[in-house]
């Protein structure tokens, strides 16, 4: 699927599963977010910048055998918040993990960190 078919699926989904890709911290999390999905990630592997939070912008699952199927019976029960967590997570992303906001903050810290 090429870039735009993919997004526009992502747009017009509720919940989409995010597995990592080239670590946890994956940019297809923070598409998903930005685009209007409800991502299902395993739990994170890495002390984050602004997480995703479980339940308010997504769902973690353990890697366990049936830890996929567990998070799915609990994000159904919660169906009726999905509008809420994908606008959560839309904001989450638009005030934190976009290329602007990333370089503002690691421009910040680093010039905190040479201050002391």
């Amino acid at each position: 699927m090429d870039r735009e078919e993919y997004w526009k699926t992502l747009a017009e989904s509720r919940l989409c599963l995010s597995p990592p890709g080239m670590g946890w911290d994956c940019w297809r999390h923070y598409e998903a977010m930005a685009l209007g999905a409800v991502p299902l990630m395993p739990y994170p592997t890495i002390l984050q910048y602004h997480p995703p939070m479980d339940g308010q912008h997504c769902f973690y699952f353990p890697p366990e055998p049936g830890g996929l199927a567990s998070v799915m019976d609990r994000a159904m029960d919660r169906s009726a918040d999905f509008t809420r967590m994908a606008e959560s997570g839309r904001r989450l992303v638009l005030e934190h993990h976009t290329f602007p906001k990333l370089r503002e903050y690691i421009i910040r810290e680093t010039l905190a960190a040479a201050a002391r």
